[in-house]
């Protein structure tokens, strides 16, 4: 089974304003570099779609109400629905996103006659526990369970058996093809396949120079076959790391901030539940191409406290954002100890540490909001005037 919320950052924004439901909303950064992370189907009428430029958006509906994003909410939110899924249908899920999953339905649906049934149930029991609509998949592999999903929104069920593709998939166009992006369905168009049933027949040597090593996963796809195997991630013993892809490629400075900021929390949550401090830091980064980027720092002492391991993660991403496009974006923390083996001898001067280390974030936050170096820690600047 794949499951997926429905418009997930806008139901977010509708929970906690009420008053949005039915309106023409977008999840954007207001500003001249801001994309669409997510608009409403009300916002979709109007041509509005994830990855528009936020003043497009306003310029193709005046009415266009925008709400700037909210990681911790959409954290809490995504939280609680994945707790249901592991605890009321099973823990053979792998998680995707912040807001899809593919679960091993195998042994519960052997035992169901009418598979539909217990689906919807599970629908409205997900929508009871959260407030949150989903559209399912259902099918003997990743790629149709996938495609089931995106079939019908929102609140979408869609069972895709092999004797089914054909009747489902083959009148959709190749831009719906989950796996062929913006730059490619454009290409298939030019040699005449426009349409997931024109792949299916095609076999020209055109084909397989565009799909290159891709071809013979995609025509095992449209027959049904392919990757079945969910995999739950399990954490590594001497690291935790937090990643997240983005609905669309961003440049937005305030967002992947917003991004990291959520990642650093989120790892310190899960070192400090496991008892472990980390001395590395490490800032994960995926451009739109799909190049990975990583840069880690290492500190002089191992910690737990996400407003340090935040501190240098922007130290790092400072560094390196030039305003190019980000798909994904996270943090890890490795060279784990036990917090019980972390001993720092303490002294007058060094206790209030963690304190000094969320003055200097904030101090950070204002220098970066004014766009100038003018305030400081007054013990900072003691240490300047010594040293000279």
């Amino acid at each position: 089974m794949h499951i997926d919320i429905n418009q997930f950052f806008a139901a977010c924004a509708i929970l906690k304003e009420p008053s949005l439901k039915g309106k023409p909303l977008i999840i954007a950064s207001d500003t001249r570099r801001g994309i669409v992370s997510t608009s409403t189907y009300e916002a979709r009428k109007y041509g509005i779609y994830s990855g528009m430029p936020t003043y497009l958006a306003k310029k193709a509906c005046k009415d266009v109400i925008i709400r700037s994003v909210d990681f911790a909410f959409y954290h809490q939110k995504s939280e609680e629905f994945f707790t249901y899924l592991k605890n009321n249908v099973t823990d053979v899920l792998e998680q995707v996103s912040i807001d899809e999953a593919y679960l091993d339905l195998t042994d519960i649906l052997s035992y169901v006659t009418d598979k539909y049934g217990y689906l919807q149930s599970l629908q409205q029991r997900i929508f009871q526990v959260t407030k949150l609509q989903s559209s399912i998949g259902l099918a003997n592999n990743k790629f149709l369970a996938k495609m089931g999903s995106d079939y019908k929104k929102p609140m979408g069920i869609t069972i895709i058996t092999k004797d089914r593709i054909q009747e489902l998939l083959y009148p959709l166009k190749i831009k719906d093809f989950w796996g062929i992006g913006k730059k490619t369905y454009p290409k298939l168009n030019e040699i005449g396949i426009y349409t997931i049933g024109d792949l299916a027949v095609n076999e020209s040597p055109s084909l397989k120079k565009i799909l290159g090593k891709f071809y013979d996963e995609v025509k095992a796809w449209i027959r049904g076959e392919g990757d079945d195997e969910v995999n739950p991630v399990q954490r590594e013993a001497k690291s935790i790391s937090s990643t997240s892809t983005f609905l669309y490629d961003t440049s937005d400075y305030e967002e992947l901030r917003q991004m990291i900021l959520q990642k650093s929390k989120e790892i310190s949550q899960g070192a400090k539940k496991d008892k472990k401090v980390g001395k590395t830091v490490t800032l994960i980064l995926k451009d739109a191409s799909f190049k990975s980027i990583t840069r880690s720092i290492t500190l002089s002492e191992p910690t737990n406290d996400y407003v340090v391991i935040y501190d240098k993660a922007m130290e790092l991403f400072d560094k390196l954002f030039s305003s190019q496009l980000f798909r994904l974006a996270g943090v890890g923390l490795s060279s784990l100890t036990d917090e019980k083996d972390k001993y720092v001898q303490m002294t007058l001067l060094d206790a209030p540490k963690e304190n000094k280390a969320s003055t200097k974030l904030l101090v950070k936050q204002l220098n970066h909001k004014v766009k100038k170096n003018i305030l400081m820690l007054a013990s900072d600047l003691k240490e300047k005037k010594d040293a000279s």
